[in-house]
This record gives C-alpha cells, structure tokens and sequence, in this order.
C-alpha cells in the first residue's frame, strides 16, 4: 500500500469513526446531511435521505449504510468487551440523598451516555433573575456537552436553555424548538408538541393529558421542591414491541 493509498483509508477511517460516534442510527446521519436547500428543491425529506444514502449529490465523505453498520457493530462490541468503570460517570461518589430528582438523572446516566435509554427530561423552575421557565431537555445530548459533576455536586443547577429541545419564558413570552442530534421536534395545532426518536423513528406525545406517551416510553412525574414541576419520560429505542 502507498503512502497516499494509507492517507487515505487513515482519512475514511476517521471520517466514519466520527459519525458512528456522533450518531445513533445511520438515519440519524442522514437526517443531519438534509438541509433546507435539498428541502427546497426535491420537496421532498425521504427522497433527499434517499440521494444521499446513494452517494449524491456529493457533500463531503460518503459513508454507505453497510459501512457505518459495521463499524457501529465493532464499536459496540469493543464496549462489551470493555470492563463498566462506575468512576466514569458524572454521578459517580456524590450524595444525592437530599434530591429525589438528581437521583433520578444518576440511575439514567449510565444508559443515556451509552445509547440503550433516553430520556426527555421537563423543567419547570425559576432562572436566574427570578423568571418561569420550562424546558424538554434531551438529557443524553446534555451530557455530551456539559459537566454534570458541577450539577451532582450541587455547586450548580439545572436550568432550561433556549438550546434545548422546547423552551419557553412565561414572563417573556420567549419560546424556542430545537431538534437534537437524538429528537426531531414536532409541533402542529392538531397534535400539540411531540418529539420523534431518531433511532426508532417513534413519537413521544408529552400531553399531560395523554395517558400513554408512546411506545416504548413511560411517564414519571418527580415530587420535589428544587422546581416547579419535573416530569421524566423514559424511552427505550430498543424496544420491539
């Protein structure tokens, strides 16, 4: 092999490597490729996914499904095969006896950093300058990015971002949806606010008055006093049935 022919494959390497470990599904990866302008010319979202699980139009490195299966499918067993180090996690040695809710998040953590949960966390509290705030946090995508130690540990809390997948100020009126690297954010006037998996492609209706938010996903409202309102809704993608 030459010294380009190595540059290369090292290259290719690379490139799938960061998108097995940037998303759960290939779907994930080709939802990420579709952008407003393929929206706008093809009309069409499946069709636009389609063309670029083909190789085209070119934009970048193109990974083939079969490809990025394999790997995901070498990823997970190096994985298996890897010994659980419990120090590992943000939640690891701290004392949560005082929050319900934290708790909560440190027996979550472990399955949303590895991708066999995933959660949908609902906020309601009061931001720094004393305004109502709620939110529907993805947890998993907020543990990619943030620190929790500093939230475990208590020397921080927990608020709602414009950032996260829906916000919202009650005393401004300020309101943001954000899909994420795991949700599609759905809102219409006829189904209200939902989320979509990107890995099971399932809903998760968060209508309070809804008694089954979706396959796979179970509802857990938490009593604490740290906010105004929290409710979990834990959802399995693996589920089948």
């Amino acid at each position: 092999m030459s010294i380009g022919t190595h540059a290369h494959f090292n290259a290719v390497n690379v490139a799938i490597d960061d998108v097995v470990g940037k998303f759960p599904t290939y779907d994930a990866y080709l939802d990420s490729r579709v952008d407003k302008r393929d929206l706008f010319f093809l009309e069409d979202e499946e069709t636009a996914r389609r063309l670029y699980e083909l190789g085209f139009p070119g934009k970048g490195e193109h990974i083939s499904r079969e490809e990025f299966d394999e790997r995901k499918r070498q990823v997970e067993l190096a994985k298996q095969t890897k010994e659980p180090d419990p120090t590992d996690l943000s939640s690891a040695d701290c004392d949560l006896s005082h929050s319900p809710f934290l708790r909560c998040l440190a027996e979550k953590e472990e399955g949303n950093r590895e991708g066999y949960e995933s959660t949908i966390i609902f906020l309601r509290g009061l931001n720094e300058l004393g305004q109502e705030v709620s939110a529907y946090i993805d947890y998993a995508d907020r543990l990619q990015k943030e620190d929790f130690k500093q939230y475990f540990q208590g020397k921080k809390v927990l608020l709602p971002k414009p950032t996260d997948l829906s916000y919202f100020n009650w005393n401004t009126n300020a309101q943001r949806l954000n899909s994420s690297v795991n949700y599609e954010v759905m809102s219409s006037s006829s189904d209200g606010l939902q989320f979509r998996h990107k890995q099971d492609r399932r809903f998760i209706n968060v209508d309070p008055k809804v008694k089954d938010p979706g396959l796979g996903t179970m509802r857990v409202v938490i009593a604490t006093d740290e906010y105004l309102q929290v409710t979990i809704y834990e959802h399995n993608p693996h589920r089948t049935l």
